[in-house]
């Protein structure tokens, strides 16, 4: 199937708002939609992999779309981002389609991507397998100058092998880089303005989208409102805060009686306790084992939605006994970690 843009509204009495002068769409208006698994259609869409230099270097964004139901009365495409960033849109779309996006089926073809640099989308891979594990398992809270310097030696290294591996492809990568893909997107899908639902750093695309086009914008959801003026620093410090808020809101419900691990009110001083334990002899789990760097990013996973509260709560008291295994499996779900060892 063949779509085509329709004629595009006329131009807005001012220009969109873009970050650094000279970055516009490249007007890429075609995409041949291929029919995959069941209802799905997939397709790739070309861009310039730098917007500056638009009949440069391409980059195959790939895309998934589920036709509206409702044919008749069908408003338009709903392109959706989960976040990450550089979570797969593609996988979302899967797995969400009969659950968080079947209300809209009925009235608009949704529609998800890989954005540039991750699934299919020419992704950029840093480190194999056992260098992720290595990186993951690192103290991000050092104790001493020689785990500080290991911490900021594996930073570099890392750094280092994503520019090996992803060449120049690396400096193309930033949200309003995405922007422009979003907008691509919209003109090849045949909408006159985006509809769009973006969760976690999703959201920050459809900030940017709407301050890059904001002519172009018909409906935007978000999840989560991102300020973008913070910096790396100051992101980092919000984001702590509403971990740990969400942290205390956990074990508040653990001390109401829903849950066990925080029966006694002192949750947190049991967490502190594993984290200084495991952080001088990591706990074994068959032939793997849990650092502090494990427990961090399996306890972040585990807060994040109350739905896994209850599991949480479990893998905690499991751990405190001396099972790590359910801390392992909230661990993996963190960082896309497959039974065969490799990450998505």
């Amino acid at each position: 199937v063949e779509q085509r843009a329709e004629a595009m509204s006329p131009a807005p009495a001012h220009e969109p708002v873009h970050r650094r002068p000279g970055l516009r769409p490249s007007g890429a208006r075609v995409v041949r939609w291929r029919v995959e698994d069941g209802a799905f259609q997939c397709a790739t869409l070309n861009v310039p992999m730098d917007y500056l230099r638009p009949a440069g270097e391409k980059i195959g964004l790939a895309m998934i779309r589920l036709v509206a139901r409702d044919r008749a009365h069908r408003i338009g495409s709903l392109l959706t981002d989960p976040g990450g960033p550089g979570a797969s849109g593609i996988a979302f779309v899967e797995a969400a389609s009969r659950q968080r996006l079947d209300a809209y089926r009925d009235r608009f073809d949704i529609v998800g991507f890989d954005p540039r640099g991750a699934g299919k989308s020419r992704p950029v891979r840093c480190l194999d397998a056992a260098g992720t594990e290595r990186f993951l398992e690192l103290d991000q809270v050092p104790d001493d100058a020689v785990e500080r310097q290991a911490l900021i030696d594996a930073g570099k290294q890392y750094a280092v092998a994503c520019q090996a591996h992803a060449g120049m492809l690396l400096a193309h990568l930033a949200a309003e880089t995405v922007a422009l893909d979003m907008e691509e997107m919209r003109m090849a899908l045949g909408d006159r303005a985006l509809t769009y639902i973006g969760l976690s750093y999703g959201s920050l695309l459809g900030e940017t989208y709407a301050e890059m086009f904001p002519a172009r914008v018909r409906a935007i959801d978000l999840d989560g409102v991102v300020d973008s003026n913070l910096g790396l620093d100051g992101f980092i410090h919000d984001q702590a805060v509403a971990y740990d808020e969400e942290l205390n809101r956990f074990l508040a419900r653990c001390t109401s009686g829903a849950c066990t691990y925080n029966a006694d009110g002192r949750g947190r001083q049991t967490l502190l306790a594993l984290t200084a334990a495991i952080d001088l002899h990591p706990m074994a789990v068959g032939s793997r084992s849990i650092g502090p760097g494990g427990l961090a990013y399996a306890v972040a996973e585990g807060i994040t939605s109350p739905t896994s509260w209850d599991s949480l709560s479990d893998a905690l008291t499991r751990a405190d006994r001396g099972d790590g295994s359910g801390i392992l499996d909230f661990f993996d779900a963190y960082a896309q970690r497959r039974p065969d060892g490799t990450y998505s």
